[in-house]
């Protein structure tokens, strides 16, 4: 009887054991993390405020020196056009400068001179006649015209407000679907705010100069910006 009651004893430790659980040995696993993740975008349109033309004013010469004159001539006559125009003189760059050797049948025949310049111009209404007026005081080539906003971090933040509104609605819809709610931000990545410009090609600014008068229409510029949001349910 003694000896039946021992072995019952051991039993009964035995159980007691942690290793002779299985189930008692490993923690259950956390439960996966309940996110929803939703992209959100926003636009706002806008009418620009300024232009950027980029033009060229291209001369030749028998000698270098000779072509460098005649383009510094004409970009004087480019540049009191500009002043005229009410382009302010840290509006005006100069981009590039370039003089180039010019053969035939390998033979040096002369040179070519390029000087290329950048122009901000704030006056958007009237661009078509700047154009005019550029091709009037000698510039023989118009390598792009854009349109754009000095106002841009304004815009942008009011397109990320709206991405921010547009992700929070989305979240909204996905949660209610699949019978959640949503209880707070767990991280906000900002995709970026960019204004497409309105860009004309160099062929078609190049021909710009032969119609008179030169009608340029702005029209209107987007901003547009998206935001990667997770939200915890």
């Amino acid at each position: 009887m003694k000896k039946v009651n021992r072995i019952m004893l051991i039993l009964a430790l035995f159980c007691l054991v942690p290793w002779a659980r299985p189930e008692a040995a490993h923690a259950l696993p956390d439960a996966p993390n309940r996110h929803i993740s939703v992209v959100g975008t926003g636009t706002v349109t806008a009418a620009p405020d300024v232009a950027y033309v980029q033009f060229g004013v291209e001369t030749s010469g028998k000698t270098a020196s000779e072509a460098v004159q005649k383009n510094a001539r004409i970009f004087e006559a480019v540049k009191a056009a500009l002043i005229k125009a009410g382009v302010a003189e840290k509006d005006i760059q100069t981009t590039q400068f370039n003089t180039f050797p010019v053969y035939d049948n390998q033979k040096l025949t002369g040179y070519r001179v390029q000087q290329i310049v950048r122009v901000t111009y704030r006056d958007v209404g009237n661009v078509g006649r700047l154009l005019d007026q550029l091709s009037a005081a000698g510039v023989n080539r118009v390598d792009a015209l854009s349109f754009g906003t000095e106002k841009r971090d304004e815009y942008e933040k009011k397109a990320l407000d709206q991405a921010v509104q547009d992700a929070r609605a989305k979240a909204e819809v996905l949660a209610a679907a699949a019978g959640v709610r949503i209880r707070g931000v767990v991280s906000i990545t900002e995709g970026g705010a960019a204004p497409p410009p309105i860009v004309y090609s160099q062929r078609q600014a190049a021909e710009l100069g032969r119609i008179a008068p030169t009608e340029i229409f702005a029209g209107e510029i987007k901003i547009e910006a998206s935001v990667n949001v997770i939200y915890s349910f």
